[in-house]
């Protein structure tokens, strides 16, 4: 097993509502400009952990998997201006 940096995280879940909740922490934290990168194999959970992301972030959009396109995009307002979070796969 790698060793990981200052920077990095990770996190072992036992279902996919553990993922979802983990990604929920994580989105509720997210500042403009962070980078979040994400590895696994298909069927990793991925996909649930960037739902979870999204639904702590605030997002408005429910999220997706970048499986097959490159990039999804999700809204949130903040006041009467909408940010933007850019999942790239």
């Amino acid at each position: 097993m790698p060793v990981l940096d200052r920077q990095s995280l990770e996190f072992i879940s036992r279902s996919a509502e553990q993922t979802r909740r983990v990604g929920m922490r994580l989105g509720a934290l997210l500042q403009p400009s962070d980078l979040v990168c994400l590895v696994g194999d298909l069927g990793a959970g991925k996909t649930t952990l960037v739902q979870g992301i999204s639904a702590g972030w605030g997002s408005l959009d429910p999220a997706t998997s970048p499986t097959f396109v490159l990039v999804n995009v999700y809204r949130r307002l903040e006041g009467t201006n909408c940010s933007t979070w850019t999942p790239i796969d």
